[in-house]
């Protein structure tokens, strides 16, 4: 695998220069020009692959490297000292590697090793382009979060020919991902094929109570390092129980969505959770204790995954 081709590959993707990337991973413009040549460090790949959307299948699940070698590694029976010996690496590399801490170069070798048909998911185009990724959100859907949460005053992902009532409405031009957002709630449905940076997104504008409340429709990832470190046990997740008939650009319903989809709230009462639960059949996943009091929510103890 040509892990640096491959970060480019998924970089131009999704639309982003290298000086873009950089600014919103945190970096210096050369890092990601080092990675996109192979070289650098894994630890600037773990804030760079967020932004892009870059993941590495045939490895093991999830998206964070370093845990996938582990897992990889582990389920083949190998000891770090074997796959170091076969990477024709140090043991001590081998571990820096399952850490997150060493070279691009050092994980380059140990994934020849442990998995030669490693390769990335396949590079989405950019998000506003591709017309699968003009999927509107079902009107029934849009009836079930104003019954349950009330009036919708952003839509940043948005679209003028959806049915999305927003008040304010960013749509491509305005970028969604850069632009502040404001208001009492913001329903998102983003494109998928940028899912990470979106649900980031939202994960941010919670944490700098851009807005109240925010109801975001997404595939259910729960297998990602996104999901498991932003959206768990913060947001309340409800799983859907069915798969929705999306819209195209033309207002034409369309099959069955081949996955799961998750509906994550942030800040919203308990009530109107199960409101929301209630009507669509969803299991309920909730917050833990605390991650709803800034907006003054009643507190949500962890539960079981319940029906509600």
């Amino acid at each position: 695998m040509d892990i640096g081709l491959a970060i480019r590959r998924t970089r131009k993707s999704v639309g982003l220069t290298q000086d873009k990337v950089a600014t919103l991973a945190g970096v210096s413009r050369q890092a990601v020009v080092l990675l996109e040549q192979g070289g650098g460090l894994m630890s600037t790949l773990a804030k760079v692959g967020p932004q892009i959307g870059f993941r590495i299948i045939g490895l093991a699940n999830g998206d964070n490297p370093a845990a996938q070698v582990q897992a990889a590694r582990r389920r083949r029976k190998m000891t770090q000292q074997d796959a170091a010996f076969r990477a024709g690496v140090s043991v001590p590399t081998m571990r820096a590697v399952e850490r997150g801490t060493a070279s691009m170069a050092a994980l380059t070798s140990v994934l020849t090793v442990l998995s030669p048909k490693a390769r990335e998911a396949i590079p989405a185009q950019a998000h506003w382009q591709v017309k699968r990724d003009v999927r509107f959100t079902p009107p029934e859907v849009v009836e079930w979060v104003l019954a349950s949460f009330g009036p919708i005053a952003l839509d940043p992902a948005g679209d003028p020919r959806c049915f999305v009532p927003a008040e304010r409405v960013l749509t491509q031009a305005d970028d969604g991902l850069a632009t502040l957002w404001s208001g009492r709630m913001a329903f998102v449905n983003p494109p998928f094929s940028d899912l990470t940076r979106w649900i980031g997104r939202c994960c941010d504008a919670w944490d700098r109570q851009e807005v109240e409340m925010i109801v975001g429709l997404f595939p259910a990832r729960t297998e990602t390092t996104t999901f498991r470190e932003r959206v768990f046990g913060i947001a309340d997740v409800l799983l859907m129980p069915r798969r929705l008939s999306f819209y195209d650009e033309h207002r034409t319903k369309m099959a069955p969505a081949p996955f799961a989809l998750m509906v994550c709230v942030w800040g919203a009462e308990r009530d109107r959770v199960l409101d929301f639960a209630a009507r669509t059949g969803a299991l309920v996943l909730w917050a833990t204790d605390g991650a709803k009091t800034k907006v003054g929510g009643l507190d949500c103890g962890m539960e079981p995954l319940c029906a509600a």
